[in-house]
Formats: C-alpha cells, structure tokens, sequence
C-alpha cells in the first residue's frame, strides 16, 4: 500500500515531506552565500562575509509567490534588517545593558505582531528577530554602524534582489503551476492509497475512517495553498490576469476530482457486493495515472488528454452506483484538457485585503493570540538577553536565537519545535564540525557551502528538523572558514549545540508559564466550526439539487468545509502532543465528532454527485441544515427535525451531524468538569 502523504504514525508536525523540497530555492540560496565567501577568500576581503551572510537572510525572508510581492517583501527586509542591525550595535555601545536587553525584547515584540498579517509577515517578522539579536553581538559607533554593517547588510540584500530576479526569469509564473500541480499530485497519491485500501481483504468501516483522516487533509491543504498562489499572482498580474484562466480551470476540475474521491468511499458502503468493488478497482487503476500526468502537465503547463479512458467504467455490470463519480471524473478531465483562456470564468476576482496597519491594531488586544505570543517571545527573549549580554562567551547569543525559533504560539507546537530543534541542531553541530576539520582549505569550505547551503534552503519545506540540522553546518563552516582543519571547529559546533538545548528548555518554559495557549481548551470552538460548516454543506447539496445555489456560493461553502475540518484535525493532532492536558472525556467527544463530520461529508459528496436528494421535503431539510447551522454556531440546542419520511440517505447524514451536534455537548461538559 502507498504510505500517506506523511510518515505513519508520525504527527504532521514530525514527518518528512520529501515534495516540497525546491531545488530553485536552494540554488539561489547557495549562490548568495558560496560566492561571497568564494570571493571573500580569493581577494582576502572579509568584509564579504557580512554581506554573504546578509544575503543569506534575505533569502529567508524571501515569502515566495509572485515576484514584484517577493522583491518587495526581500526589499522591505534589507531596509528593516540594515537599520535594526545597525542601530542595536550602537546600542549595545552607548546604553545600559538593561536597558539593552528591554529594548531588544520591545523590537522582539513588535516584529512578532507582523505574523497578524499572514505568512508573510510572519516569515519577515522572524527572520528580523534574528537580526535583532545578531546586531547585538559586537559594539558600533555611528560612523562604524552605517559604514560597517548598514551598507554591507544593504550590499547583501541587494545581491539576493539580484539573484531573484535572475533566476525568476528562468522559470516565471510558475509557483502557482507548481502548486496546482502538487494538489492533483496529492490526488493521485489519494486515488492510490484507496486502490490498496480496496484490495486489502476484510476492511471496514473504521478503516476507510482512518484512511480518510491519514489522506484528506493534505489533499485540502495543496488546493488551498494552490489557491492562494493563483490569487497573488492573479493580484500581481491584474489586467494581464487572464494569462492565469488555464490554472484556474485545472484547480477547479482538481476541486471536482476530490470531491469524487471523498464520495466513493460512502457509495462502496452503500453496496459493498463484490461487482460494484470490482468497477472500483477498476476505476481507480485508471484513474491514478491519469491524476499523475496531469500533475506533470500542470506543473510544466502543457496540455493534457481528455480522460476519455474512464468512459468504458460506467459500463461495467454492477458499475450503476459508481455512474455519477464517473460523470463527475469525465467533466473534471475535459475541463482540466481543455481551459477556455481569456473567458474569466473560473478566476475569482482578488479580495481587496486590509491594510497591514489597520489588521495590526485590530490584533493589539489582550484577547488576541497573536498579541500574546508576541509579548511571550518579546518577554522571554528580553530576559534571555539581559542573560547572556554580561556572558564573556562568544556564542551566547545562540540561546536567544533558539528560543525565539522555538517558542510557538500554543504549547504543543512548542513542545514540537523544541524537539526537532534539538534533535536537527545536534546532528548539524557535528556535520559542521566534521566538514571543518576534515576540510584542507579555505577555499574547499566555501565551496563545500555551495551544496550545504543549496540543500538547506532548497529542504526548508520539507522538515524543520532537517532544516535546523543544515543551518546549523552552515553557520559552523562559515564561522570556521578560515580556519580549516583545526579542532576549533568541534568546540563552536558543541557550544552551539548547548545554547540550543537551553534555549530550548527556556521556550518550553515560557510556553507554559507566560499566558500559555492550551491547543485542549480551543477544541470546543475549533470542532463547533466545523459542525457547523458541514451542516452548510448538507444544505449546499440540497440547494444544488433544487437549482437554487450559484457557483460563488458552493465554492465558499466547499472551502468553509475544507479548512475548518484542516483546523479541526490539526488541532487533535496538537491535543495529542499535550497528552497530559488532554481532558480523556473531552478527547473521546472530540474524537466522536470527528468519526461523524468525515462520514457526513462523504454521503454529502456522494448526495451532491447524485444530483441531490429525492425526498420531496427538500426544501425543508434545506431549511433544517441551515437553522442547525445557525444554531450550533451560536452554541444552542439543535431545532427538532422537518416531520415525516426523508431520503434514507438524507436522514443518515442529519443522523451523522446530529450525532456531531450532541458531541459538542459532551465536550463541553467533559472540558468543564
């Protein structure tokens, strides 16, 4: 069988997702910081190793995305970074260490508030942190701030801008390809892992429930971020948007394809005889390498074939209850093979987002929890500082360094953090300490940073622990590259390693004793948006069915459904990690609630391929849905059903949410008792 997208047994947190390395990135990244220190050696300039490192950062900051947002977002931070760099080395210089260290946790805090304007604030917002601390490693004048660091930090920046723009141009648009061809990568892998499902002897009903909880949510999350891509660039584009019609036509027959694929399971359930299991099989051996090419093709943004191939399923004998997913499956193909450019119907217009400032203050409030992780990190990393300033060691700056990349907003991501960064940190320390000792020459350890740090980079997305452990042999080969084969090396990298455990223990501690966010007291809210968005989805069917719901409306409720059960998941895997917090009563509810929405979803899938249901009280069960919804939004009890006979399978998926709804009850009891 196909392993799920994530290494089993593993919390998303831990695995490894080998797809999202990006060899682009890491090309960039090892260019702008190997050549400067190439160079730095060559001439015996090592001034140069300033603005390779400052090249590297940026390269970190970079958001990704379309390339005027990325070289706004890289400028911003060169400018940030110049002047933040600058100005706390002349602090350190000219004011009290306490009143160093109180205004180092300050800039923390403001520049962790940057994550309430999304990803990219968040990424910029952290790599800045970073800088705060490094600007405080050695004492500047104002002459030597802005001559010694500020340019150079600039003369960094710079090189990464150039870099981008260069390498941009080889491949240009092709983030948002990239990502849709990702998500129908995942459905293949999704449309394999239920072929081996089908062949296993004896399955049942609990495992196609673990297999839909192991694969789902990465097929969700790939059309979101594919989404958001085609949206920025769409933003970027603007009146040449249309060159985007294309992509938008195959993340829509993708949202299709999913959809069929979370209804087969319910439709097998429904008549598990062994012809229906056998067109199944069938299907799905057909289907998966038709879901891999147009990965391939939608990556490259080339053409793809029709899927005329799944006509002959549907006439199977025993293929009826399968007829409807493979109408949907043949609409999905044609529209993905053939995409009207220029006719804009598939492109959303971009939202007009609020302004950066405007989202900020509206977070500046003790109820938030952006606001308090900021002041968390801004506090910890304040006393850090005042900590280690007086220290004669030299690294001691690496212990603020690793708290700040530790602490997360909630416990369990802390707890996570803490872990791979320990873990990556140790294994990189001894790598760097190896290449320095074994290394001959100056000139053999910046070259050997070429690949390092090209890796690095390039598997940034793959595991942060992995991530961890390459930064970690960089900064070691680039601090020791002058002095190869020496036994300096093993000592930094050791010192390095120590920091980090502290920093480590530190983040660990100030998670869970600084206004600490327990992911087990946010399940009653996380789990009653979802209820309540598969209750809008049932209704959705039924609209559908009626001819009462529009485009705009199903893909909003399509999505509302997807990213709440995403949340929802996500958050069960982080009560997990905080096992010791997890109430039991309450879990088994959450647990409970979980079981219910995937099975409400599939026979809402399969209702929706169908064509709605035929029960001729529609309308009110649509009505019913919608009241739920409502209701449980609002934390009420839910309305008494519509009277009368329903649809077996309408009444099995009210049974599904109702169970749901009573849950959210239980849970809350269970969480207050």
């Amino acid at each position: 069988m196909n392993g799920p997208r994530r290494d089993a047994g593993l919390p998303a947190t831990f695995a490894v997702d080998l797809r999202a390395a990006n060899p682009m990135e890491g090309l960039r990244s090892g260019i702008a910081i190997a050549s400067l220190v190439a160079l730095a050696e060559w001439i015996h300039a090592p001034w140069l190793m300033a603005i390779a490192l400052a090249a590297w950062l940026t390269c970190l900051a970079d958001p990704g995305g379309p390339l005027p947002s990325r070289l706004r977002a890289m400028a911003v931070f060169g400018l940030a970074g110049a002047v933040i760099d600058a100005g706390y080395g002349i602090l350190l210089g000219h004011a009290p260490g306490v009143v160093t260290a109180a205004l180092a946790g300050l800039g923390i805090f403001a520049l962790s508030m940057l994550r309430a304007i999304g990803a990219t604030g968040l990424q910029l917002g952290t790599v800045l942190c970073l800088v705060v601390v490094l600007g405080l490693r050695r004492m500047l004048t104002p002459g030597d701030a802005v001559a010694e660091v500020g340019l150079l930090f600039l003369a960094g920046a710079a090189w990464a801008l150039l870099l981008t723009v260069l390498l941009w141009r080889l491949r240009p648009f092709q983030t948002a390809r990239a990502a849709v061809g990702q998500a129908w990568r995942d459905l293949a892998r999704l449309s394999a892992d239920l072929r081996a499902l089908l062949r296993r002897p004896g399955e049942d009903a609990e495992d196609w429930l673990r297999h839909a909880r192991a694969h789902r949510r990465q097929v969700r999350a790939s059309l979101e971020v594919a989404r958001a891509r085609a949206l920025a660039h769409a933003e970027a584009l603007r009146d040449a948007a249309g060159r985007l019609d294309p992509v938008w036509a195959r993340l829509d027959a993708a949202e299709q394809v999913f959809d069929a694929l979370v209804a087969l399971p319910d439709s097998l359930g429904r008549d598990p005889g062994p012809p229906v299991r056998a067109a199944a099989a069938q299907l799905l051996d057909r289907l998966g390498p038709m879901l891999a090419g147009l990965a391939t093709a939608t990556a490259r943004g080339a053409p793809a074939a029709p899927g005329g191939d799944l006509d002959r399923i549907a006439e199977i004998p025993g293929a009826e209850p399968l007829r409807p997913i493979v109408a949907r499956l043949r609409r999905a193909f044609a529209q993905a093979a053939a995409p009207a450019i220029g006719d804009g119907a598939a492109r959303p217009a971009p939202p007009a987002p609020p302004s950066p400032w405007t989202t900020l203050r509206a977070q500046l409030t003790p109820r938030s929890a952006v606001a308090r992780h900021a002041a968390r990190i801004g506090l910890a990393a304040g006393l850090a500082t005042a900590a280690t300033l007086p220290w004669p060691a030299g690294h001691a700056y690496w212990m603020t360094i690793s708290l700040i990349l530790t602490l997360q907003p909630d416990v369990a991501q802390t707890m996570a953090r803490a872990a791979e960064r320990m873990g990556g940190t140790f294994a990189g320390a001894l790598l760097g300490a190896g290449l320095a000792l074994l290394l001959p020459s100056p000139m053999a350890m910046a070259g050997v940073l070429l690949p390092l740090a090209a890796t690095t980079a390039a598997l940034r997305r793959v595991s942060y622990g992995v991530y961890v452990g390459g930064a970690t042999a960089v900064i070691v080969v680039l601090l020791e590259v002058d002095h190869p084969g020496q036994a300096e090396a093993l000592r930094i990298g050791l010192e390095r390693a120590a920091y980090t455990l502290a920093g480590g223990g530190l983040a660990l501690l100030a998670a869970i004793a600084l206004w600490p966010d327990w992911a087990g007291e946010r399940l009653d809210p996380v789990l009653r948006a979802a209820v309540a968005a598969h209750l809008r989805y049932a209704a959705l069917g039924l609209a559908e069915g009626l001819g009462e719901a529009d485009a705009a409306t199903s893909l909003a409720v399509r999505r509302e459904v997807g990213t709440t059960s995403a949340d929802a998941e996500a958050l069960l895997q982080r009560v997990l990690i905080e096992h010791v917090r997890a109430r039991s009563g309450a879990f088994r509810a959450a647990l409970a609630i979980d079981a219910a929405l995937r099975r409400a979803g599939g026979q809402v899938a399969a209702m929706r391929l169908a064509g709605g249901a035929t029960d001729e009280g529609a309308a009110a069960w649509r009505a019913w849905f919608d009241a739920a919804a409502t209701a449980v939004a609002a934390s009420r009890p839910l309305p008494a059903p519509p009277p009368g006979h329903a649809d077996p399978v309408l009444a099995d998926i009210a049974a599904q949410l109702t169970e749901a709804g009573e849950a959210l009850a239980a849970l809350g009891a269970a969480g207050s008792a």
